[in-house]
């Protein structure tokens, strides 16, 4: 019974695998062959395996920054896109074309047209569709980059919460300072709600890795009921940043998932370029509508030139003078083919902190808007500060005259004519115009490879492409163009008043419209305006971002940071004494030889255990200050600018430094900010970090790494200040000058020459104290101006090799602030009026609290009534 069953059994399930394996189609009778079942053999998965390790350590490679993995990636990516985009476009054609959902579709029509000429061609004209609408939204983009503001909306897609915020920022920054982003806070209603209590974080980006970067933070309050909230933050320039990154952060949490990117690469007006000199305009037309913006093309021919590339002559011969609309265009929306840029602003809106002055060399304002700006006791502060630090003031116009102009900045202030001797002459001009060369009107072209600006002309050589200076100078005098009118040394200077002012200086043109100005008197201004400060921002501030600085090995910390060569070549010796002769005849005597085995192990640890600790602990364990302050000191218009050069060093990098609100904090670097060569982007987050408070900018993170040494010159004016010291002139000859302290340190030795050209001396002088000056002699200031207030500098290591000197074209140079070089110059002799001193160190210019201070001293320099 069992084996019958079995049989039948045995015969049905054949039949059903015979009846499965064969299927016969009832058109054509024709049995199909069984497919069999996919094998995947290990050959297969062993390749899969390859290309995937491959694929992905292609993408490791690409985003640590390697070039060629970059590129490989990149053309995967295109392959890829290419070949799901073809899909794409091919289903879509053939949803229009109706042929999707149906199981058969013949090859030819009834009539004999080939189907699938018409689904390619409707997959083809969509490409089209796609690749138009492509290059049309690139398009957009670049004409959206040469508007004036670059911002965007946050948060993007659906907003959920009670308000949106609106970035702008301001095009052609400087090279260095703080750059301003504009924040407008709309509510989604008609007001806000409730109040609302923001953190704003900004983090700043560019596409090669930077040795410096930060991200930026800020609180900001939203009333209930207000209708907008306007507000700005200050970012730190370090260099190029061709993007900023922002996030929103209320009660912890974020506002909006993706972040609001502000691409500032994209055009050398959203980004330093390279210019020499960097001047910001304000609008007169904000004030008063008849007024016409200035015509800068003078100042662009004159200010814009530099020792290798000559700033072009208009060519518009024709045009003497640019209306308001062409001038304001041709400052807000041009990038101009020289070395000088320019900067748009409004005085109805003026700044309050002179920061946002910091990256700028010269502010040009009409009487009638500098008027409005008195009436705003901070802006008026802020540009009185900002002139203090070294900046050039130009007002222009009829009134107000020069005596009320001096009682607004500062009363008993003088101003006198500008001096003869810096107008050049008929002759010295043309000279200067260099009539021989090309008018090169080429634009200036970013090389971000070498972190440079060229002209294109330099590049691309266009050789007889542009016009001869000569010949468009003859054409300019046979229209009898403003820009070459000439007057004699008396009659410009008689209209020019000029006064200094802490490091800068202040200068009125008494003429109700001077532009385009004649080249003369452009040519004049800069001659007086930059003969002592220096023509450019790295001159004034003695910091260049784009190649380093080798003043920066002048401040730095003696014995700390570097290995201890002498005690540890001291520990290896007596170690290998001890494991070697020394334990082998100390155990040999106790016959415990076999113990050689475990005590030179024991001993090798312990002396390494012992070597890592005493490296660690030769350093201290806080941190390290060696502080060095200058102070200026303007007794005649009550200035003082103190400006500390600090380096910190920290044994484990805990720790804030705590800087004013008003400070300038400029970090100092031996080489270049970026690492040209390595690409960065977005994926390298900042591990600096800034945070404004209320009356503080705190900066940590990577600002203050473990065991490097890092060093900041900061700098903060202070104006309408009582000034720390004061000298009395007798008004008998016979009898001594005195001077007295008020700052609550004692200062000495100090040295002293007055205006008939004779030097004093004190040795000392007390907090408080008033005391007689004696006699002495000029080479006595050799004993002052010593190695503690200027260093030599004996040891300047390699920091450029082969690979970043091709990357890093642009060499560190030695460049000094100011008050640095003023200090440097008076070694040999003082100016009449001045004078040159050290003091105690002042610990209320210290950047943290409990630092262990190193050597330093304080620098007192100036000017006397």
């Amino acid at each position: 019974m069992n084996e019958s069953s079995e049989s039948v059994s045995g015969s049905t399930s054949q039949a059903i695998r015979r009846s499965a394996a064969t299927i016969v189609d009832d058109d054509s009778a024709v049995e199909l062959p069984q497919r069999p079942l996919p094998r995947v053999s290990i050959l297969w998965l062993i390749g899969l395996i390859t290309v995937s390790a491959f694929l992905f350590t292609m993408f490791k490679a690409a985003g640590d920054g390697y070039r060629w993995a970059q590129l490989l990636t990149l053309l995967v990516g295109m392959a890829a896109g290419t070949l799901v985009a073809y899909a794409t476009i091919f289903l879509l054609g053939m949803f229009l074309d109706g042929t999707v959902g149906r199981l058969r579709r013949p090859r030819f029509g009834r009539d004999g047209t080939d189907h699938r000429t018409s689904l390619t061609d409707r997959s083809t004209l969509m490409m089209a569709i796609a690749s138009a609408s492509l290059f049309a939204g690139v398009a957009d983009e670049t004409r959206a980059a040469q508007t004036k503001w670059v911002g965007g909306s946050y948060p993007a897609g659906r907003v959920i919460s009670d308000f949106s915020l609106i970035v702008g920022v301001e095009s052609s920054p400087g090279p260095g300072g703080y750059r301003t982003l504009h924040l407008s806070f709309r509510p989604t209603r008609r007001t806000f709600s409730r109040d609302h209590r923001l953190t704003v974080r900004v983090s700043s980006h560019s596409r090669f890795k930077p040795r410096l970067a930060a991200e930026t933070s800020q609180s900001f309050t939203l009333p209930q009921g207000a209708a907008t909230a306007n507000r700005r933050m200050l970012v730190p320039l370090f260099g190029q940043s061709e993007s900023f990154k922002l996030h929103a952060f209320e009660d912890g949490r974020r506002v909006g998932e993706d972040p609001l990117v502000l691409p500032l690469g994209s055009s050398l007006d959203d980004k330093y370029a390279g210019q020499q000199l960097t001047i910001a305009v304000f609008d007169p037309a904000k004030i008063d509508p008849r007024l016409v913006f200035p015509d800068v093309r003078g100042m662009v021919t004159i200010l814009g030139s530099n020792p290798t590339s000559r700033a072009p002559l208009p060519e518009a011969v024709k045009t003497t003078r640019l209306t308001h609309q062409d001038a304001i265009a041709l400052v807000e929306q041009q990038v101009q083919p020289a070395w000088v840029q320019f900067r748009l602003l409004d005085p109805t809106t003026p700044p309050t902190n002179w920061l946002s002055y910091s990256d700028l060399d010269v502010i040009v304002v009409h009487d009638r808007a500098w008027q409005a700006i008195e009436k705003r006791p901070a802006a008026l502060r802020a540009v009185k500060q900002w002139v203090a630090t070294g900046g050039n003031l130009w007002l222009y116009g009829e009134s107000p005259s020069p005596d009320a102009l001096a009682d607004s900045i500062n009363p008993g202030v003088d101003f006198e004519p500008l001096p003869p001797k810096v107008v050049p002459d008929p002759g010295a001009l043309k000279r200067r115009l260099t009539l021989h060369e090309d008018n090169d009107t080429s634009a200036l072209m970013d090389q971000h490879w070498l972190g440079s600006v060229v002209k294109q002309s330099t590049t691309y050589g266009m050789a007889n492409a542009f016009r001869k200076r000569q010949e468009i100078y003859d054409e300019l005098t046979e229209v009898g163009h403003p820009i070459l009118d000439t007057e004699d040394a008396a009659s410009l200077s008689a209209r020019v008043q000029t006064s200094d002012y802490g490091l800068g200086k202040i200068v009125k043109i008494e003429d109700p419209d001077p532009f385009p100005g004649s080249l003369q008197l452009w040519a004049a201004l800069q001659d007086f305006s930059f003969a002592e400060n220096g023509i450019s921002w790295f001159d004034r501030m003695g910091l260049n971002y784009q190649a380093g600085d080798t003043n920066y090995w002048r401040w730095l910390i003696e014995s700390v940071g570097g290995p201890p060569v002498k005690s540890f070549l001291t520990l290896n010796t007596l170690f290998v004494l001890m494991v070697g002769p020394i334990s082998y005849f100390f155990l040999r005597r106790h016959d415990r030889l076999y113990m050689l085995y475990f005590a030179a192990p024991a001993l090798a640890l312990m002396v390494s255990s012992g070597l890592f600790g005493f490296a660690m602990l030769s350093d201290g364990l806080g941190t390290k200050l060696r502080p060095q302050q200058w102070t200026w000191i303007d007794h005649e218009h009550d200035v003082v600018v103190r400006q500390d050069r600090s380096t910190f060093y920290s044994a484990f990098g805990s720790g804030e430094l705590r800087f004013a609100v008003d400070a300038f904090v400029m970090p100092v670097l031996p080489q270049s900010s970026v690492e040209r060569g390595t690409y960065g982007g977005d994926r390298i987050y900042p591990g600096g970090r800034i945070r404004w408070t209320g009356e503080e900018q705190i900066w940590s993170g990577d600002f203050l790494p473990t065991r490097s040494q890092v060093q900041y010159l900061v700098t903060r004016p202070v104006v309408e200040a009582k000034p720390p010291l004061s000298f009395e002139l007798p008004d008998d000859s016979r009898s001594p000058v005195r001077i007295t302290n008020h700052s609550l340190q004692t200062i000495g030795p100090l040295m002293y020459r007055d205006n008939q050209g004779n030097y004093h001396r004190i040795e000392t002088v007390s907090s408080g104290q008033s005391m007689p000056m004696t006699s002495a002699s000029g080479k006595e200031l050799a004993t002052i101006i010593d190695q503690r207030v200027l260093p030599k500098l004996d040891f300047l290591p390699n920091v450029r090799s082969g690979w970043n000197m091709y990357y890093n074209s642009i060499a560190p140079g030695d460049e000094r602030p100011r008050i640095e070089a003023f200090a440097e110059q008076w070694r040999r002799g003082l100016p009449t009026g001045s004078f040159v001193g050290l003091g105690e160190l002042d610990p209320r210019r210290f950047a943290m609290e409990d630092v262990q201070v190193g050597e330093g001293v304080q620098v007192l320099l100036g000017l006397s009534r």
